[in-house]
């Protein structure tokens, strides 16, 4: 069975590699709509050897299609969804907007994909940011081999979670260090080329960034109550995300059976040989489809401790891909078929 689907936000650096995505998997689409601004109507996105013409959103029916995936920033994500719910199909949000709301489904596929079968009448879905993605799968693999107690987490964050300007921000600070042009943060509180900036999102008053408390909250909600302290940092990368994950495990496990699971678990590639000194680095995994994990080691400062280092695509993998594969698991599960009959 084939279905009609819009990609809401089409032209932007998300929406563009949904697009990609979509094709390299093949859903199984007879219509794909190309949707954005009205300033971009008119242009064309690449869909597989195709063009599409991209149509503006604003005037668009949504009765027309079976699901929307929508690759926009929070505020119009929060604008738009009642007017493509509306339509009566399905809607996949990957903007922070909903991910807290008992109305919708927060899904990471490698995760928790079981919770397409309790949709019951919830046509709004969601996936979690990037590092949530990324820590949810290695988490769920960890927990149910082992059982997890607690977890620390620091995550580098690249410019592009944060949109094109901040893309841009990074392009333009970086060439201007050579010709001593003076730093302009806009997007960034802080200058971010050849820098760190611990702040992600707004302070909250127990000192925590509102992207630190979204990892806590979005992790609790995909596994359940397991606690989570994370940092933040804002990294001068323009995509891949990288966390540094120390986690208690509910009993030991050795680093060679942990690393096997690891191997096992769909959608993550282990890297990680000690004596040739092998591990990824973000820039290595633009454009790639896996979560990659490497520097799998003991804590020796707790219980059943472990390290490791996992980075990954956060534009393709954690959003695009993740993205497509809720709409996969929707296809699967007969949602549109049932959409048809209502």
């Amino acid at each position: 069975m084939t279905h009609k689907l819009a990609i809401l936000g089409a032209t932007g650096p998300v929406g563009r590699q949904i697009l990609d995505v979509l094709g390299e998997r093949g859903f199984p689409s007879k219509d794909i709509i190309a949707l954005g601004r009205r300033a971009s109507s008119g242009k064309e996105v690449s869909f597989g050897d195709r063009r599409l013409r991209v149509r503006d959103l604003e005037d668009f029916d949504f009765s027309q299609t079976d699901l929307t995936i929508m690759a926009v920033g929070e505020k119009a994500a929060r604008r738009l969804a009642p007017k493509v719910l509306a339509g009566g199909g399905y809607l996949i949000d990957v903007s922070p907007a909903f991910r807290m709301d008992a109305n919708a489904a927060l899904i990471a596929p490698e995760a928790n994909p079981e919770v397409i079968e309790k949709l019951g009448g919830t046509r709004l879905l969601t996936v979690p940011g990037g590092s949530s993605a990324f820590l949810t799968t290695i988490l769920r693999a960890l927990k149910d081999a082992a059982g997890v107690n607690r977890a620390t987490v620091t995550a580098l964050l690249s410019a592009s979670e944060a949109g094109r300007a901040a893309m841009d921000e990074l392009w333009t600070q970086t060439k201007g260090v050579f010709v001593n042009q003076p730093p302009e943060p806009d997007r960034y509180p802080r200058q971010i080329a050849f820098n760190l900036i611990p702040q992600a999102g707004d302070f909250r008053d127990d000192g925590a960034t509102d992207e630190e408390q979204r990892i806590a909250d979005e992790t609790k909600r995909i596994l359940g109550d397991i606690p989570i302290s994370a940092t933040c940092v804002q990294a001068p990368v323009f995509v891949g995300h990288s966390l540094v994950l120390n986690v208690e495990l509910g009993r030991a496990m050795p680093i060679e059976e942990l690393r096997e699971v690891l191997r096992e678990t769909t959608g993550v590639v282990v890297v990680d040989n000690r004596e040739e000194e092998t591990f990824v680095t973000p820039i290595e995994t633009v454009g790639e489809w896996a979560t990659y994990v490497s520097r799998i080691r003991e804590d020796a400062s707790v219980p059943n401790g472990v390290a490791m280092w996992i980075t990954g695509d956060n534009l393709r993998k954690a959003a695009a891909l993740n993205a497509v594969m809720t709409a996969e698991l929707l296809a699967r599960s007969g949602a549109f078929a049932r959409k048809v009959t209502e």
